[in-house]
């Protein structure tokens, strides 16, 4: 009996005395493309409440698309990647992409919009794959993490990349490794907003790249500010997503109304021939989403995340402007956009002025198109000019 005990009092002194397991902190060298030190991930993939990169590795030739409840998950054998919702034309796109680089590492940095991921060939950045044409050339050397509007955000000083909201640390983490691998491009994916940014490396896009500095303003909060590649909270609340059926005019106390499933579009007072004619146009440019900038009633008509490259033919005024030479000054109690010395826009505050001063520069418009009276009944939007 005493024996017995002596035996287990040593087999239990043994198991305690072991050192506990914990999830393998991989070599610098996985993660370390030519150039400087990159940020060492921790492995495992688990969500992570700090700025840590998180480091999952797989192979290739495991990757799948399972769907689950409805939404599309992308799968490395038994390992989750990410998320496609119902998106089903994303999810086989992104599966053949990445079967394509063969990609076997997927960097995540927690709490950005859309999702932060760097998707790697043996620690290399992956390569542009032949056949894209739609892409966005980003400058590498001036990425950066910067504070905008209340926010960090992660930018090249032109093009709003993610949106960190508070998180800091994060944001400072994902710019160093957007930087350090070299990323050089990116291409957009999952309509208005994107829920999908896919960076790449590709030499040739090196020659793309502009010498000039940028201006600050052009880098907006928000991806739907910056060419369709993220979501803001500023523009966010003011979308209708639009459906020709639900258009209608009609007449409410005496003024005619043009309104999408009841949400008042704009008031057109009496003249019901603009009325009927902006709903023309949104019909017949197959405007997929509307967007009102802040308070100031101006517009963005788009197509799929895209605005209108085109002033809509049966504009009642187009007036064209310069981008580069746009300015904000306060008149009497308001506060105006305006080229060079002449009022363009009614910006209400100075925020909301500034807001449309970021929107314009962020997707290179260069018209306003009016239908109505400005100022005093219809609607104002911002198109492109060819």
């Amino acid at each position: 009996m005493k024996w017995c005990l002596f035996v287990g009092l040593y087999c239990t002194a043994t198991l305690f005395a072991q050192d506990a397991q914990f999830p393998r902190l991989l070599p610098t060298t996985v993660l370390q493309p030519p150039g400087p030190q990159v940020i060492t991930p921790i492995a495992g993939g688990k969500a992570s409440t700090t700025s840590e990169p998180i480091l999952i590795e797989f192979s290739s030739l495991d990757l799948k698309v399972l769907e689950t409840k409805g939404n599309l998950e992308l799968y490395a054998g038994e390992k989750f990647l990410r998320s496609f919702g119902n998106n089903r034309t994303l999810a086989q796109d992104m599966l053949f992409k990445l079967r394509q680089t063969g990609a076997n590492q997927l960097v995540r940095v927690e709490g950005s919009h859309p999702p932060f991921e760097l998707w790697l060939n043996r620690g290399k950045m992956v390569q542009k794959i032949a056949g894209i044409h739609q892409f966005l050339p980003i400058t590498t050397k001036r990425v950066q993490a910067q504070q905008l509007l209340g926010k960090w955000v992660v930018t090249d000083q032109t093009n709003m990349l993610y949106d960190f909201g508070n998180a800091k640390e994060n944001a400072l983490v994902a710019a160093k490794l957007f930087k350090d691998h070299g990323v050089n491009m990116v291409t957009m994916h999952g309509g208005f907003p994107a829920s999908m940014v896919f960076p790449m490396y590709d030499k040739q896009v090196l020659g793309l790249q502009r010498p000039t500095d940028p201006d600050p303003l052009s880098v907006v909060q928000g991806l739907t500010h910056k060419r369709h590649i993220v979501d803001s909270d500023l523009l966010l609340d003011n979308k209708i997503v639009i459906q020709s059926k639900l258009l209608d005019v009609s007449q409410v106390e005496g003024a005619w109304m043009l309104t999408h499933d009841g949400v008042t579009l704009g008031n057109f007072g009496l003249y019901r021939t603009d009325a009927l004619a902006a709903k023309q146009a949104i019909e017949q440019s197959r405007v997929t989403e509307i967007v009102s900038i802040g308070q100031t009633g101006v517009q963005l008509w788009l197509v799929n995340g895209t605005p209108l490259r085109y002033a809509p033919r049966n504009a009642g005024k187009i007036d064209s402007f310069l981008a580069d030479r746009l300015n904000v000054k306060q008149l009497r109690q308001s506060y105006w956009l305006c080229d060079d010395r002449t009022p363009l826009l009614d910006g209400k505050s100075e925020a909301d002025a500034q807001l449309l001063k970021q929107v314009i520069a962020a997707y290179r418009l260069s018209a306003i198109c009016s239908y109505g009276k400005p100022g005093y009944y219809g609607i104002q939007l911002l198109a492109k000019m060819p």
